[in-house]
């Protein structure tokens, strides 16, 4: 059932998702090692390995800094505590210098993120979206809803469907709580797809409210869990119940197949998110994106115009929009767009190398040097800055 869900197709067809099948991948052999290791006389060497597996875990997807969470949740073996601890202590090292390095790349000079998802709200009606969040995760999960590209910001918020799947969260997690108590074959799993969530349940901000390649790994708990409750509880499965089976996994291959269609390229891809969520400019952007690289620059001058009308203040639009203007020939209109831009973001190095180019088109190269060096005092590696000054500099 976990191979044929339909919620995977983001993240087994689309590069962005597919860092959460790496990331689940790695989580899982990392968590094997240490358990492995326990019962070897070569425990040092295994533990290793798992500090080796949890580190490619966590360069695949951030969400893996819940696997010392889940180890020492999971951990019901009869070794002594020290062992155990021994073991944890170790992967929360690895994690924390994973995020003492993230903090730090992080804190170079670059593009400002996007605003948080929930910007703007009240504080009830954040923490009515965020309680939102594990419900609408069980029912993407558990039924074949058609798939979406992504949520627009603050989409739950402003839902009369917040509560029910508050609601439905709340639920879940007092019989994840009692399933912990009493049974552990199927509480502990739906503890795990609680923690699987929450490194995107917005506790620290980004931009996607919600997105279905969030679900690759909580759904693998979820449906342990449900296996586990539903072997307690029919201990002989009928016809009818494998008729059933049978007939649901048939409904889900044949949605993921039929779905797979808007993985073909990028242009059809984000031609579907547009048409899915329509007020997302992300996607409009994108659509630019795929639009501008097939030489429709007219096409794509509308989509990052669209974005901007959505988002005023998607500044990844607005430097797409004034380079396809720049392509069209309108180089004055090119320059007031960057210069505005730079104005807001002058710590962009990004910025600064579109400007350069837009002087050097317009034949103005003493105003594209300054930009250039900018560029590269920002980012002593950006690519385009590097080739912009091989160019100034001459043969």
């Amino acid at each position: 059932v976990f191979s044929a869900l339909p919620v995977h197709l983001e993240s087994v067809a689309w590069v962005p998702g597919r860092t959460d099948v790496l990331c689940a991948g790695f989580m899982a052999a990392a968590w094997l090692a240490v358990f492995r290791g326990r019962e070897s006389e070569r425990r040092p060497l295994w533990l290793a390995a798992a500090a080796g597996l949890f580190l490619l875990a966590l360069g695949s997807k951030e969400i893996a800094v819940m696997l010392p969470v889940f180890a020492l949740l999971q951990d019901a073996s009869g070794r002594p505590w020290k062992i155990r601890a021994t073991d944890c202590v170790a992967l929360a090292v690895v994690a924390g210098i994973f995020l003492a390095w993230r903090a730090y790349v992080l804190s170079a000079p670059g593009p400002d993120p996007a605003p948080p998802a929930l910007a703007g709200f009240s504080t009830l009606q954040r923490a009515l979206a965020m309680a939102a969040i594990p419900g609408m995760a069980a029912v993407k999960i558990i039924l074949p809803l058609p798939w979406r590209i992504d949520y627009a910001y603050n989409e739950l918020a402003r839902s009369v469907t917040a509560m029910p799947l508050a609601l439905l969260a709340v639920a879940l997690a007092a019989t994840a709580v009692i399933g912990l108590i009493r049974r552990r074959t199927w509480g502990l799993p739906l503890v795990g797809f609680f923690l699987a969530l929450t490194p995107v349940m917005h506790f620290a901000a980004f931009p996607n409210y919600f997105a279905e390649r969030f679900l690759y790994l909580p759904s693998f708990f979820l449906l342990v869990g449900l296996a586990a409750a539903v072997r307690e509880t029919v201990k002989k499965p009928g016809p009818v119940a494998r008729a059933t089976l049978a007939v649901a996994l048939a409904a889900m291959i044949g949605l993921s197949w039929s779905q797979g269609r808007w993985f073909k390229d990028d242009l059809i891809f984000w031609q579907a998110a547009v048409r899915q969520v329509p007020e997302l400019a992300a996607a409009r952007n994108w659509l630019g994106i795929a639009r501008q690289k097939r030489g429709d620059q007219a096409g794509a001058e509308r989509e990052f115009r669209e974005a901007l009308r959505l988002d005023p203040g998607h500044s990844v639009a607005a430097m797409n929009l004034a380079a396809t203007v720049s392509l069209q020939g309108r180089n004055d209109e090119a320059e007031k767009i960057l210069a505005g831009l730079i104005a807001s973001y002058p710590d962009n190095p990004d910025l600064h190398a579109n400007l350069a180019v837009v002087y050097l088109r317009m034949g103005r190269p003493e105003r594209a040097g300054p930009l250039v060096d900018t560029a590269l005092r920002l980012q002593p590696d950006h690519p385009l800055a590097g080739q912009l000054r091989s160019r100034l500099n001459g043969p």
